[in-house]
């Protein structure tokens, strides 16, 4: 029979606790794992018309006399040009996705995959015009193009889990006419559509974090808040909706904080911000969203 003496056996037992921490922690910071599947995107098409033929001549001449021959050939074909107007929408996609610092993005099987379609819905033009007593005139007019992505989120079973749409708008062109003096900015097509696909792609990305791993409060210090989301998810002035654990408490907070792991908020509103305790749920309100335009205020009756 081995002996063994007291030391060895404590150097052990704390060899085998160190062991389950470290596998423990392991386990504990392994994120969730997202492919990015087919992204069908919008395509801008031309269609022209080509044409191309030849003619060949021959002559021969025999004791009837001189005779000549005339072959001609002809053809014509449509051709169809297309341009991507999202051709890196993937890339866009798992940049964004990896910023959370939450999800890994890989290359091939992973927990989820998302998939999705890519538009452009059209363009708005907006006008202003005034006439002002003292003679002088007041015009502005913008124009705005819109797009939007359809996206689902598959499990490894090939189960749809999760699906949205998301919905973006950028500045075309502006023009703005006051008292003789004139302004106008106007971007490029291609950049429009950088534009519109950098800000698709964060937003998708942050419904799918959210989803994943939702947003909530980590701290209350006396009515500031911080969140377990940064930049770029939320950014300066971002608009963000907790509510209380029990449901009964709903506060609206603008970040005016954030780095890349965390971001702070302040009231934008009334409310009991001390319900707001460490473990509510909280939402992003987009700039662009109608519901950033509700109210913040309790109504009351005045005396």
């Amino acid at each position: 029979m081995q002996k063994v003496s007291r030391r060895h056996a404590i150097l052990s037992a704390t060899a085998i606790t160190m062991a389950c921490t470290l596998a423990w922690g392991t386990s504990a910071q392994a994120q969730t794992s997202i492919r990015i599947g087919k992204i069908a995107s919008q395509e801008t098409c031309t269609y022209y018309q080509n044409s191309e033929g030849s003619a060949a001549a021959a002559a021969s001449a025999d004791w009837f006399g001189a005779s000549a021959a005339v072959a001609v050939a002809w053809r014509t074909w449509w051709v169809k040009d297309c341009v991507s107007n999202f051709k890196t929408m993937t890339s866009s996609l798992e940049a964004a996705l990896a910023a959370s610092n939450k999800l890994t993005v890989v290359d091939r099987s992973g927990d989820y995959v998302l998939s999705g379609t890519v538009s452009a819905d059209g363009t708005r033009q907006t006008q202003f015009s005034q006439d002002t007593s003292r003679g002088a005139d007041y015009d502005l007019s913008a124009n705005k193009l819109y797009a939007s992505m359809n996206v689902t989120l598959q499990d490894r079973s090939g189960r749809k889990v999760f699906g949205a749409t998301v919905r973006k708008e950028v500045d075309l062109s502006a023009y703005l006419t006051s008292d003789g003096t004139t302004a106008s900015v106007e971007q490029s097509g291609q950049a429009v559509y950088n534009q519109l696909q950098e800000a698709l792609a964060l937003a998708v990305a942050r419904k799918i974090a959210f989803r994943l791993e939702p947003l909530t409060v980590i701290d209350n210090d006396d009515g500031t808040i911080q969140l377990n989301y940064g930049a770029p998810y939320l950014q300066l002035g971002t608009t963000v909706q907790a509510t209380s654990p029990d449901g009964r408490t709903v506060i609206r907070y603008n970040v005016i904080a954030a780095n890349d792991a965390t971001a702070t908020a302040e009231p934008d509103g009334a409310g009991d911000t001390g319900r707001i305790t460490p473990g509510s749920s909280a939402i992003v309100i987009e700039a662009d969203d109608p519901a950033a335009n509700g109210r913040r205020m309790k109504r009351v009756d005045l005396p």
